[in-house]
């Protein structure tokens, strides 16, 4: 088989990083249509980059961040159209982020761009069944697409993501450590971590804190930490490369998921989640159906949205960590045995027969 991976997209992003490696694995060849973001009239090179390859392939993959480059596939193409509609560019940036007035006219670009992309495909596939209904919910989609958008679940490289070994010299940490990594977007809740760390800190002094990343509310956490006096209780650290980062959560005995109050929250599950798993460490997040979708509460610790209960988690943790070493290795089994490149690759190739 032989697949054209095509957009304007980065490679090294988790979700095209996890199919790409999945689909190679397994045989499939892949042929690289693309063009940098940054590139001028890159729509242009990537319609001739397109015509050039002469429909020389079995199936045309439009790679996530889809939505602009769908129209291009579907004229100059005459191949089955796979859209990843892995999120909604008008919720992001509208809904989500409130980075754009829903009165804008670009979101308004951004909303006929989204819904033009999952009706011009011939297979949707997004990340989670809960982010499927939510694309049925848009104008016609639920009358034209029925059975064709399908959840392909995100996963985790865990050639780049997994426990270390005791033979491994890290440096000793035997403290106990909270961990969090993102990009600060109002979907991840950093401010409710904040605000548990508050909680648990006034109860217990030596457990350990550490935020990794930069982004949107980056400077309104940073101010509350300040108000907070938590400055020298919190290790903050910028974006690090996924070999490092790999070294910090195994430094880790907690890895944070997400907790944020927008409706995008309850459609996702975040690459943080299947990470931490993947790092055998026991994983926090919020309770929300998607996650409900493949994980259970003897995989992971799910708790209700707010400072309290994820401060009251962490420290019944802190009073008796080994008592969730089942909890552990449930969720990296889940893992392994579900969630890998190969996994993914095999659920796509399964859709596209």
């Amino acid at each position: 088989m032989r697949i054209c991976w095509f957009g304007i997209y980065r490679k090294e992003y988790s979700r095209n990083d996890i199919l790409l490696t999945g689909l190679k694995n397994n045989g499939v060849e892949i042929i690289e249509c693309f063009v940098d973001q940054k590139e001028k009239f890159n729509k242009i090179k990537l319609a001739k980059k397109l015509l050039s390859l002469k429909n020389n392939f079995d199936y045309i993959y439009a790679a996530y961040p889809s939505p602009s480059v769908v129209p291009i596939a579907k004229i100059f193409c005459n191949k089955p159209l796979v859209v990843d509609a892995f999120y909604s560019m008008y919720d992001t940036a509208v809904i989500d982020r409130g980075l754009i007035s829903k009165y804008n006219p670009k979101a308004w670009k951004l909303w006929i761009l989204d819904w033009l992309s999952i009706l011009l495909g011939d297979i949707i596939v997004t990340d989670t069944k809960n982010h499927a209904d939510y694309w049925m919910s848009w104008p016609l989609i639920s009358l034209l697409k029925k059975n064709k958008i399908k959840p392909l679940y995100l996963g985790v490289n865990d050639r780049l993501i997994f426990p270390i070994s005791n033979d491994v010299k890290l440096k000793e940490n035997k403290d106990f450590l909270v961990h969090f990594h993102g990009t600060y977007i109002p979907l991840q809740g950093v401010h409710v971590i904040i605000e548990a760390i508050k909680i648990a800190h006034s109860k217990i002094s030596d457990i350990k804190w550490r935020l990794i990343g930069t982004g949107q509310t980056y400077s309104k956490i940073t101010s509350l930490i300040q108000q907070y006096g938590l400055r020298d209780k919190i290790e903050l650290i910028d974006r690090v490369p996924y070999e490092q980062l790999n070294i910090l959560i195994n430094d880790s005995t907690i890895v944070l998921g997400i907790f944020g109050e927008t409706e995008k929250t309850n459609r996702v599950i975040p690459n943080k989640v299947y990470e931490g798993l993947a790092a055998k460490k026991i994983v926090i997040t919020k309770d929300t159906p998607a996650i409900k979708e493949i994980f259970n509460n003897n995989e992971l610790v799910c708790i209700a949205n707010n400072p309290k209960d994820l401060a009251d988690a962490i420290i019944k943790i802190y009073d008796n960590t080994a008592a969730y070493d089942a909890i552990k290795e449930n969720g990296y089994q889940k893992i392994i045995n579900n969630y890998t490149p190969g996994n993914i690759a095999e659920n796509l190739l399964k859709m596209l027969e």
